[in-house]
């Protein structure tokens, strides 16, 4: 009975070491975006913007609501590199990174129960291989 109990307690030991890893390593993740939130933010005057990191490979930046989703689409993908560059110089882990998108977004609210989102354009840059900024896919 001792001995289920000391195993049991080594068990339950082991898995808190390893939820405290994850936790740890989460952290680090959502720290990593909001560094890039705050740097793309202050690069562009921006303050709505959206960051979201998928498959830790992929960051998906959003700009929201701003006067970019009216622009000519010359002058919106030459913005979104520049968007682009500022945030995969601001992410920690740039090896990891894959590709970066960069989404003008139109996000309404009505009655306060309904909300609207659209994203105009989006435009999506490799940042894989040996390249020292992101090149349009």
């Amino acid at each position: 009975m001792k001995r289920r109990f000391i195993g049991f307690a080594g068990l339950m030991l082991a898995l808190g070491c390893l939820s405290c890893s994850r936790a740890g390593q989460l952290v680090k993740v959502l720290t990593d975006v909001q560094k890039v939130q705050a740097q793309v933010a202050k690069d562009t005057g921006i303050n709505n913007i959206t960051v979201n990191l998928q498959n830790g490979a992929y960051l998906q930046i959003g700009i929201v609501n701003t006067s970019w989703n009216d622009k000519p689409t010359e002058e919106k993908k030459a913005k979104a590199q520049e968007i682009a560059k500022s945030a995969y110089d601001a992410y920690a882990a740039k090896a990891e990174l894959r590709g970066v998108s960069v989404a003008f977004v139109i996000q309404r609210e009505y009655l306060g129960l309904f909300h609207y989102s659209n994203s105009t354009d989006a435009y999506n840059f490799d940042v894989s291989g040996a390249q020292a900024a992101p090149a349009p896919i």
